[in-house]
């Protein structure tokens, strides 16, 4: 269904343009150039080498990561995945990650190691995918430049890289999130039976990758209410779109029934959303957990990040036959942006860029009559949808760094236009050659504040690519000295059972590596039960997740006759793993980087 407006009216009467309507008419009838074209390519070869790159640095260490991907260790006693999976996520991702170490292991030997890249492969596919799905939706919703420069921005985002090099359901959510939204929007403006079908689908594959997949019908229905609110013809066609709109919804609510059925075997959805209640904060906690996230973001933007914004004026630049004065224009503002980015983070300045364009054009289409409404805005509302609405509900849940990922790809596209717009005067024709004083001066500011700013830039890095491999060492540790001890009593290294408790990540790696028999834990219960076999040794292994659980100590000391502690082991979690307990604000990088949690090692003595 294409939104039309009536005819009646003046001929003579001109229609009001402003940029955005000009840059979203051009990008629906604009053709790939050859310029945009290597532009796209060489932002995506930067896309995806964040993401490859130092893969000896990547490794299974998070909690969730743990869970997910350990579903390859257990047999049909435990329904062949982690005991109590369906609290954290839906299958699909621990599923694809399953698939993709069993095709890393066929062909190979028994005793043949995984491949430490193998369970994060469908991530990293996917934050890959992701970058090429955000272009072309940007570049469909508002042209050709704000594309390259949405893709400018994504591309080097620190935070979507660190995320898309994990097994967390992050990235692929993400993926599937956008492009649903993408196809919703098409939906709603073409009224295409496909392109219906195909955002229902979408959105039910997001259903099936985190429980909050069903997000992209949020933003849909919220789209259609600001439309309602401010446009004529969106009330006119509210019914056709709310339609629309309720096909969308009916067809995810069919891609997700079938796990929706599953869940009733374990007792229902209510289990799930009992388990989610927990870490809800609410609206008293709303503006401690705002203030957080903003220190979260904040501290994963390193130089790649830093320095989008002045990628994204250099992808307008090249877009563009500039001369002399028009080029130091743009270095001026890219530069700008940097110093921007540094001072107040990537993340406020984005978030103010995108409420500039965003609110102007909707106030500007609200004082419109409907004879003046001459373009589909179904984006804009959609977009501003998206970012106030996950804006409200994010900081009501506990502040994990990563919920902040969906908001902020829409953070990306209003700053990616908002950019382009501010950049749009610069290319109207002067008589003027020459640069003003003005910018000369702005450029002389901008180039100070940036040089001043370095001592503090030097700090950052790239928090992408800071090494995840905490566990290994421990890992390796802990298999030594078991395997030492079961030698010496068994005369087999092997036979020997290790019961990690409440440490998926660390399970994940002594499965990886070792060859004992392996079992995760939730309570100690299992060392008053006596094994079949009283010879062989048994081992426990505790670490910084049992030491917060609440009754961990008091069930410790109830058992201590029975333990023995044989080792302690220094664990020094990643940035991505630490943030999910502590404030940023509270520990300073020094202190981040040398920050030590201990995991303890056990043997279970015999009654």
């Amino acid at each position: 269904m294409v939104m039309s407006r009536s005819k009646r009216g003046s001929p003579n009467r001109a229609a009001p343009t402003s940029a955005l309507n000009v840059l979203t008419a051009a990008g629906a009838a604009a053709s790939l150039t050859r310029r945009e074209l290597c532009l796209i390519a060489i932002l995506l070869v930067l896309g995806v080498g964040m993401r490859f790159a130092f893969p000896s640095r990547m490794a299974v260490e998070h909690f969730d990561e743990g869970v997910y991907a350990s579903n390859i260790w257990f047999g049909p006693e435990a329904g062949y995945q982690y005991p109590m999976r369906r609290l954290y996520a839906p299958p699909l991702l621990p599923s694809l990650i399953e698939w993709s170490m069993i095709f890393d292991r066929m062909g190979e030997p028994a005793s043949h190691e995984h491949d430490s890249l193998a369970p994060l492969l469908p991530s990293l596919l996917a934050g890959c995918l992701t970058l090429v799905v955000i272009w072309r939706m940007a570049r469909e919703w508002f042209g050709p430049e704000t594309g390259l420069t949405t893709l400018a921005i994504t591309s080097l985002s620190d935070f979507h890289a660190l995320y898309s090099r994990t097994a967390l359901t992050e990235a692929m959510m993400l993926l599937f999130f956008v492009a649903s939204i993408w196809m919703m929007k098409r939906t709603l403006s073409t009224g295409s039976y496909a392109a219906l079908g195909l955002s229902g689908l979408l959105t039910g594959l997001c259903w099936w990758t985190k429980y909050n997949g069903w997000l992209p019908l949020a933003v849909g229905f919220g789209g259609l209410v600001i439309g309602f609110a401010v446009d004529v013809r969106c009330r006119r066609q509210f019914v056709r779109l709310g339609l629309l709109w309720l096909g969308v919804a009916a067809i995810a609510m069919a891609a997700w029934s079938p796990y929706l059925r599953e869940l009733q075997s374990y007792g229902g959805y209510g289990e799930v959303a009992a388990n989610h209640r927990t870490y809800i904060v609410g609206f008293s906690g709303w503006a401690r957990s705002l203030a957080q996230q903003y220190a979260n973001l904040s501290h994963f933007d390193g130089w790649a990040t830093i320095s989008s914004g002045a990628a994204a004026a250099l992808v307008i630049a090249s877009m563009h036959n500039c001369d002399r004065r028009q080029f130091f224009r743009l270095l001026t503002i890219g530069i700008g942006f940097c110093v921007l980015f540094a001072w107040l983070g990537a993340a406020l300045v984005m978030l103010l860029l995108a409420a500039w364009m965003i609110g102007g054009e909707i106030l500007r289409r609200f004082r419109q009559s409907e004879l003046d409404s001459d373009s589909d805005s179904l984006a804009l509302y959609l977009l501003a949808a998206w970012i106030v609405g996950l804006f409200v509900a994010t900081p009501l849940y506990h502040p994990y760094p990563r919920l902040t990922l969906p908001w902020l790809c829409a953070v990306w596209i209003g700053a990616g236009a908002a950019i382009v717009r501010l950049s749009n005067s610069n290319f109207i024709r002067s008589d003027k050659p020459y640069v003003t004083k003005g910018w000369r001066i702005a450029l002389a500011a901008v180039i100070l504040m940036l040089g001043v700013a370095l001592p503090y830039l030097a700090k950052r890095g790239f928090p992408a690519w800071q090494s995840r491999t905490g566990w290994l060492p421990v890992s390796q540790q802990i298999l030594a000295e078991v395997g030492k001890r079961t030698e010496g009593t068994r005369g087999n290294r092997d036979e020997a059972i290790v019961i990690v408790y409440g440490e998926p990540g660390l399970f994940f790696q002594l499965n990886a590596i070792g060859t004992q028999v392996f079992g995760p834990a939730g309570d100690l219960s299992f060392i008053a039960r006596p094994t079949q076999d009283a010879s062989i040794p048994v081992f426990l292994v505790t670490g910084p997740h049992a030491e917060r659980t609440t009754g961990f100590q008091d069930e410790l000391a109830h058992y201590t006759t029975r333990l023995d502690p044989i080792a302690v082991y220094d664990y020094v979690p990643s940035d991505l793993v630490l943030l999910n307990q502590y404030d940023a604000r509270s520990l300073v990088p020094e202190h981040l980087a040398t920050h030590t949690e201990h995991v303890t090692l056990y043997q279970v003595l015999s009654n």
